[in-house]
């Protein structure tokens, strides 16, 4: 298998260059033993895309994700970190993606923007910021 011809079976599109950008990251984790679409395996380091014309979804390996330039390799690493301590910022694309996917509310989205950068916060602002990204860890991380 083709990694290329496979989505371009579940995209819109006929072309790579524009079905690729039919698909977004979902959710990434971590899981033995799975295969890639591509047909690699094993994979470990599996991404859950989504096309989102028609919502269909696909398990890719991270290799296999970046081939459609999304910033997967950050945001992986971030999420992972986050994961381990629930303190640190997710940054400011993970949490825009958040609010896009409808993960937090207005509210906290306005709240981590004006926090984001703080390396002082007071003990609440803090279990706020961990019960936010608590949401977002357990949305894009199994």
């Amino acid at each position: 298998m083709e990694l290329f011809s496979e989505i371009i079976k579940l995209s819109n599109a006929e072309k790579w260059a524009d079905a690729k950008n039919e698909w977004v990251m979902e959710k990434s984790y971590l899981r033995e033993g799975s295969e890639c679409l591509c047909g690699k395996y094993p994979i470990t380091k599996v991404c859950v895309l989504v096309n989102v014309l028609s919502g269909r979804q696909v398990e890719v390996g991270r290799c296999c994700a970046k081939k459609f330039k999304m910033k997967l390799d950050n945001d992986y690493d971030v999420l992972q970190r986050v994961k381990k301590d629930l303190s640190k910022s997710v940054g400011a694309r993970i949490i825009d993606l958040s609010k896009k996917k409808c993960i937090i509310t207005e509210w906290e989205y306005k709240f981590y923007s004006d926090t984001m950068k703080k390396r002082k916060m007071t003990e609440k602002q803090e279990n706020i910021r961990k019960q936010i990204n608590k949401k977002i860890v357990e949305r894009f991380c199994k």
